[in-house]
């Protein structure tokens, strides 16, 4: 997951996304991959994906340390923001 917001951070959209998978294959509950995967879509524009993956990351990490960052994104989802 570490590799996946390095690639991320780079605009390595593609890398990312496969770091990700990777990581989510092995963990399919782990929140910085989750959130990471949330990222990923977004930046795609593939919103509903992107909600998705932010609403399972806030169902295991309510108390994250990026769930306020998801609520915040889902908000902007929701309003075209």
């Amino acid at each position: 997951a570490g590799l996946g917001v390095g690639a991320l951070d780079r605009g390595q959209i593609p890398a990312a996304y496969q770091f990700f998978k990777r990581t989510l294959a092995v963990n399919p509950s782990y929140g910085p991959a989750l959130f990471g995967l949330a990222e990923v879509h977004r930046a795609r524009g593939e919103k509903a994906l992107a909600s998705q993956s932010y609403q399972r990351y806030l169902q295991l990490s309510p108390k994250g340390s990026e769930a306020t960052a998801a609520r915040r994104q889902m908000s902007a989802l929701q309003t075209g923001k």
